[in-house]
């Protein structure tokens, strides 16, 4: 264990969200809901979909728009004091993230000892915890539809979906939401990653630099990668892309792309800032070592990695939202395309 924590704070000093230790051994349990950080705060957001053979036996204790204060009787700030040496996050947002997602209340004890307020009371609970394989969704990839219409004129497509699907081969409604708060779901939607309809002529979108085995830190800069092709036909009415800090890697090239189409906004907050490939080495021990292999930038050649892609309109969650049951983000796109003002 101690070789592995070693391990996990080298790698910290990378400070690169796909960069991690693994092998070692990895809790087995969890609390069935997703924690976000939000107003500097760990907030219960929504729950895990399980499987069909779990569902049910879930606890239920906690509610979107808890605040977790203390698990096992430790404060949430001493805990992320505790752990973040370990962790290797591109920024601090995908560093909560992964404090949130990955570490928080996970366990390799079947109960959890965990404080959370709720209407500004404190309450503490004993809460069962689900073995791991039990979750069906993830924060990066849910079982909801990829094409659903917000109202007739607003066409919303989830590319985390794990139902998945085609792309629509034709938009009719005057505006489109593109959610990338997700990973996509390379094996199960089609279409997406050439989305001509979108675009009206070939345009550059990003560059790349390669490293060189034979000398050492020498990064060079290949040719500008360019997207879409000539078509009168494309698709004129407006857009809005969503992203926050779930949004990585595919996800973050894959809003490079399409922020490139006409009529398009980005909206939400920094992205996990570690667009480009995985990189894989095996050290001793047989502890296997992911890293970003690639840098990807803007075809000015700025960057994306660390920095994250940065929203046109930043708009986030609140705890009020949460306990409301809202989606403050994407309720800001819809009165984007509604020609409302954005709050």
């Amino acid at each position: 264990m101690d070789y592995e924590n070693a391990l996990k704070r080298f790698i910290a000093e990378v400070h690169d969200t796909h960069a991690g230790i693994y092998g070692g051994p990895i809790k087995k349990y969890l609390v069935p809901v997703v924690i976000r950080f939000i107003e500097g705060k760990a907030v219960v957001t929504e729950y895990y979909e399980l499987k069909s053979s779990f569902k049910g036996e879930e606890d239920r204790t906690l509610q979107p728009g808890d605040v977790i204060v203390r698990v096992n009787s430790e404060e949430v700030d001493s805990i992320v004091k505790r752990i973040t040496p370990y962790i290797s996050a591109s920024n601090e947002a995908t560093l909560q993230r992964q404090i949130a997602v990955n570490e928080l209340l996970w366990s390799n004890d079947t109960l959890l000892y965990v404080d959370y307020e709720r209407n500004g009371a404190v309450e503490k609970a004993r809460i069962r915890c689900v073995p791991n394989q039990m979750r069906e969704s993830t924060v990066f990839q849910k079982p909801q539809p990829l094409i659903t219409y917000l109202s007739p004129d607003i066409l919303y497509l989830y590319m985390g979906s794990t139902i998945g699907g085609e792309v629509p081969r034709e938009i009719k409604s005057k505006g489109t939401i593109i959610d990338l708060r997700a990973y996509p779901v390379i094996e199960k939607i089609n279409g997406y990653w050439e989305y001509d309809l979108l675009y009206p002529s070939s345009t550059d979108f990003a560059t790349f630099t390669h490293g060189s085995l034979s000398q050492p830190g020498l990064f060079t800069f290949g040719p500008v990668v360019k997207v879409g092709k000539e078509n009168e036909d494309y698709y004129q009415g407006k857009k809005v892309i969503l992203i926050n800090e779930t949004t990585q890697s595919h996800a973050e090239f894959m809003t490079m792309k399409y922020r490139c189409t006409p009529n398009t906004v980005v909206m939400g907050s920094t992205t996990a800032g570690a667009d480009g490939n995985c990189s894989y080495l095996i050290l001793p021990g047989n502890f296997g070592v992911t890293f970003t292999g690639l840098g990807v930038y803007y075809p000015d050649k700025s960057e994306t990695q660390q920095i994250g892609i940065l929203p046109d309109i930043e708009v986030k969650s609140t705890i009020q939202g949460i306990r409301q049951g809202r989606d403050e983000v994407l309720e800001a796109a819809i009165k984007y395309l509604n020609a409302e003002e954005v709050k």
